[in-house]
């Protein structure tokens, strides 16, 4: 039988889904931090420290992003809060939560 695990130093298995998720928000969270640092947003903010949620709101917030990122897109964005949260603490997702990730980090990096 197929083992759909990933074996870690500690031993400790976790699901591929779950490991190819953490690489799809790796992506979406570089990119929003990346968008928020060159729209130089505010000069007091840590942008390394921002949670995804507070990037969202930050994009969410800022004229030039207004036309680039539809409602739906900020909606997708907000959708994977939870899904984040789990994989962020090593926790499976399901097929279903894998594809809705997919999808949004297909909307964002599609143009």
């Amino acid at each position: 039988m197929l083992d759909n695990t990933v074996n870690f130093i500690t031993n400790y298995k976790v699901p591929i889904l779950t490991v190819n998720a953490y690489r799809l928000l790796f992506d979406i969270e570089n990119y929003l931090r990346e968008i928020i640092t060159e729209s130089r947003f505010s000069n007091n903010i840590n942008y390394e420290n921002l949670m995804l949620f507070h990037m969202i709101t930050i994009v969410e917030s800022l004229p030039s992003t207004s036309t680039a990122f539809s409602k739906q897109t900020i909606n997708q964005l907000y959708g994977i809060m939870k899904i984040r949260n789990k994989v962020c603490h090593m926790k499976a997702i399901s097929e279903q939560e894998y594809q809705e990730l997919y999808q949004c980090w297909q909307t964002l990096f599609s143009h």
